[in-house]
């Protein structure tokens, strides 16, 4: 984490084993660390159809995420399944959001659900998480 945003780069692998028909559904949600208590913010998005998203340029996971995967011609066409790697172009991630609520300095996390869901029973849903704490001090 630098004073410009956090480095990224590297590589990202889904082990998720999920059949291929599914329609991957995601959501990012930020929360506030509060007195010894993850507080929820205004920050949410949720997208029906994740595939579709991802490589949308008009979306949010676009700008802060997926324009630096080197290698996304070869991901459009299957969407993550099992295996897959996603190769990322080192970047500094900087996150601004374009709201007139401030925010307040100290730690956030920010929590993204993937959630596979079966075409053929629309119940079925199985959750995988991961979360990320980012603190204005500097320390992760």
């Amino acid at each position: 984490m630098t004073e410009e945003g956090i480095s990224v780069d590297g590589n990202v692998t889904f082990w998720w084993d999920i059949d291929p028909k599914d329609r991957l559904e995601a959501s990012c949600s930020v929360s506030y660390f509060d007195r010894g208590n993850w507080q929820p913010t205004v920050l949410n998005i949720k997208y029906k159809d994740f595939c579709v998203a991802m490589f949308d340029p008009k979306q949010f996971w676009y700008k802060l995420w997926t324009k630096n995967i080197v290698n996304a011609e070869y991901v459009t066409k299957m969407c993550p399944l099992s295996g897959t790697v996603l190769i990322l172009e080192p970047y500094t991630l900087k996150m601004q959001f374009g709201i007139d609520v401030p925010l307040k300095p100290g730690r956030y996390k920010i929590i993204i659900f993937l959630s596979a869901v079966d075409i053929n029973d629309w119940c079925q849903t199985e959750y995988k998480s991961f979360y990320r704490v980012f603190d204005d001090s500097g320390v992760q």
